[in-house]
Parts: C-alpha cells; structure tokens; sequence
C-alpha cells in the first residue's frame, strides 16, 4: 500500500474531483505517474484499480485527509452499511 500512498494523496491534494470519483482518481494518477508506461502499451506495469482504491479509502477514512464530498461520502456509507 504504501507503494502509491504518497502518489495518491498529491493527486487528492491537488485535484479535488478525483476525491470523488475512483475512475477520475485512477487516470489522473496514471496520466500524472504513468503516462510512460501508457504511451509504450506496457498496461501490466500499471497500478491495479482495486489498489488504488484501498489506498484512498484508507486515507479518507484512517487518516481522515482529503475528504469526499458531503453528497458522496454519504452514498459511499450508505453502500458500506448494506455490506456489513
């Protein structure tokens, strides 16, 4: 995890957007630190999108940074209580 951590938390940090939505949190860390490895199809040597995600989740919700939206954060709680 901590592989991409401080990645993840510039890309958080500076494009709010990507706070919310996983897709748009996935291609800018790519285009921001990978774009090598796209422009050469070398797609394996891409982070994987669940990493990603587990990533942002734990600094959103264990280290409380970078925060969703109010409108967002809700409908992710939501979803999480239909799980447990």
């Amino acid at each position: 995890m901590d592989k991409y951590n401080s990645k993840i938390m510039l890309v958080l940090r500076d494009y709010p957007k990507a706070r919310d939505d996983d897709r748009i949190l996935y291609w800018t860390l790519c285009y921001l630190f990978f774009l090598t490895e796209i422009k050469e199809k070398r797609f394996g040597d891409l982070p994987q999108f669940e990493s990603i995600t587990r990533v942002r989740r734990h600094i959103q919700y264990k280290l409380h940074l970078y925060p969703a939206s109010p409108e967002i954060d809700a409908k992710r709680r939501t979803h999480q209580k239909k799980y447990y």
